[in-house]
């Protein structure tokens, strides 16, 4: 009998696993998101873990990246953005130029200023009135889109444990590009029985269900769902790649934004919200 020892690919960057490389083992599921004690509970869907490098690894959670470390609060902090009640907008009337976002804090009691800097608000909750609403103050902001850093965070972080679910579920080779569009339809969905649609599945944690379906050989589906936020993923890796053609009563006119990249550590830091898939 002759035992030959199978190569392990590193999930996130592609690359063969060397047997002088330090090795980590990476949660398919975020782990931070398990709330049980014991992650094999009767009832829930335990997905295991895939091997990587562990420099690969550590860039995802690392705390510069902004990635695992912080879509706990990119997930509450798009609650809060999705609440009316939580925010106004104002034209500064002494500058027309400048429009003001300005979020309660009383949403988001646990969030620091490092965090406010984070997802790019400026905390003023220790500055005087008649400082911040200066036009001198608001002149040195920079100009951001309230919703952006934490829908690219949650898209990044999520395409990347889809990815590690179709490599565990459904066997795939990893490709040497990956092809990802996606539409985070949040509270629009939350209404849609996807068991019915997709087939049933058991929950990851409370609140948290996924659903994945291949639609041809090189073509997956993929949806995420957190409590009150649903996310869509196309994993394509042919040329036919659009959510519309799927399901096409859900994505009428809808944006849907695109990741292309050699591998997944691509999508750290990754400006989902600038990159639209072409209808």
């Amino acid at each position: 009998m002759v035992i030959i020892a199978m190569s392990e690919i590193c999930y996130l960057c592609g690359k063969e696993i060397l047997k002088d490389d330090i090795k980590n083992n990476d949660h398919v599921f975020p782990k931070q998101f398990i709330k049980r004690k014991h992650p094999k509970s009767k009832g829930f869907d335990y997905l295991g873990i895939l091997p990587t490098h562990k420099d690969c690894n550590s860039k995802f959670g690392d705390s510069n990246s902004g990635a695992e470390s912080m879509v706990k609060k990119s997930l509450k902090l798009i609650h809060v953005l999705f609440n009316p009640n939580s925010h106004i907008v104002r034209q500064y009337k002494k500058n027309s130029n400048i429009k003001v976002f300005a979020l309660n804090s009383e949403y988001l009691k646990n969030f620091s200023s490092k965090d406010f800097k984070f997802f790019q608000f400026t905390d003023v909750r220790n500055i005087d009135y008649d400082n911040f609403t200066s036009p001198g103050f608001l002149n040195a902001q920079k100009s951001v889109k309230p919703f952006d850093k934490s829908t690219n965070v949650c898209l990044s972080v999520l395409a990347k444990s889809a990815a590690a679910i179709l490599i565990k579920r459904e066997s795939i080779n990893i490709p040497n590009k990956w092809i990802i569009a996606a539409y985070p339809g949040f509270i629009e969905y939350t209404d849609i029985n996807f068991d019915r649609l997709l087939g049933k599945t058991k929950p990851l944690e409370t609140g948290i269900k996924y659903w994945l379906k291949p639609i041809s050989p090189k073509n997956y589906l993929f949806v995420y769902k957190f409590e009150s936020i649903i996310v869509f993923f196309h994993f394509a890796f042919d040329s036919d790649l659009n959510l519309k053609k799927i399901l096409p009563d859900i994505f009428v006119d809808k944006d849907i934004v695109i990741f292309k990249g050699k591998n997944l550590l691509e999508m750290i830091n990754y400006p989902w919200s600038e990159h639209f898939l072409d209808s």
